[in-house]
């Protein structure tokens, strides 16, 4: 069966985020794999032009081709048991990027805020092949987060963010507006 996206997948996604998540769909076909894994998804991050992330990367000779070619020594990935086009580490990248860019001025989500939500992650291809070339994730937010001119404290910590604190935290910005 072809993989699927979920229902108002797309919806409050920027143009730029919909061309990231094309890219990181056609790196998985390109390599056989059955789903779009955080390796994917920062490759091709890294690939956009026009992307913060992408200088922040290249900044410290971080460059897409080092994570498509860990990721093609990769060699299967089965299409997940959700039967989406994604695996479920993407799913809470998506979900974190929304929840981001809610919590940092509430417009459509950009590849940025998915840079964010990736960097979270301690686990998954994209953390493996940071840690393996000794790429600080907190480091690279904060670069990412200096880019856009917000500061750390104002993004969500979702490593360590309890669900009380989360619950505070959308309460608040939804006060705000």
């Amino acid at each position: 069966p072809q993989p699927v996206e979920p229902e108002n997948f797309a919806e409050g996604f920027s143009r730029r985020t919909l061309e990231v998540l094309e890219a990181a769909r056609a790196l998985k076909d390109r390599l056989g794999h059955g789903a779009v894994t955080t390796g994917h998804l920062i490759a091709a991050i890294l690939e956009e032009e026009a992307g913060i992330s992408r200088d922040v990367f290249w900044d410290i000779n971080a460059y897409p081709d080092m994570f498509v070619e860990e990721m093609a020594r990769i060699k299967e990935i089965p299409v997940p048991g959700s039967g989406y086009w994604f695996d479920d580490l993407v799913g809470l990248v998506i979900e974190r990027a929304r929840d981001g860019a809610e919590a940092l001025g509430g417009g459509p989500v950009e590849p940025e805020h998915l840079a964010l939500a990736l960097l979270s992650l301690a686990e998954g291809p994209a953390a493996e092949i940071l840690e393996e070339f000794s790429m600080d994730r907190e480091d690279l937010k904060a670069e990412i987060l200096a880019h856009m001119g917000v500061p750390v404290e104002e993004c969500p910590d979702w490593e360590h963010e309890t669900k009380r604190e989360k619950s505070r935290r959308i309460r608040k910005q939804k006060a705000k507006k």
